[in-house]
């Protein structure tokens, strides 16, 4: 409880989530954060958000290692809302504002910096 996920139509209660992991980096920074729809899309970190024509946004991936020790997106977690992908220890959970169009190449660019 006291999470800006907890109690939320579309969010996990009971276990860590990508959007979880925001919500605690965003109060180590001392930063806002504000949910909306039902906790599943973050429409604002620190002030940052929402872009009225929706053409910018808060989106993320979630990042791990597989068995050979390469970093890679977790496919899933591009379709599931942030207040329910549940994320594991060791994973690198990746947050993005920018243009719905050039989220892919930023998560792309992100993987490739984490593999070098």
């Amino acid at each position: 409880s006291g999470s800006a996920f907890y109690g939320q139509a579309q969010a996990a209660q009971s276990f860590a989530t990508a959007g979880t992991a925001l919500e605690k980096f965003a109060n180590l920074k001392g930063y806002s954060l504000s949910v909306g729809y039902n906790g599943s899309y973050v429409e604002s970190v620190n002030g940052v958000g929402p872009d009225g024509n929706y053409v910018n946004g808060w989106n993320y991936c979630v990042m791990r290692q597989n068995t050979s020790g390469t970093w890679e997106i977790a496919a899933d977690s591009l379709v599931i809302g942030a207040g329910e992908y549940k994320v594991k220890a060791g994973d690198v959970v990746y947050w993005v504002y920018a243009p719905y169009a050039d989220v892919a190449q930023y998560n792309e660019a992100k993987c490739i910096e984490l593999n070098s």
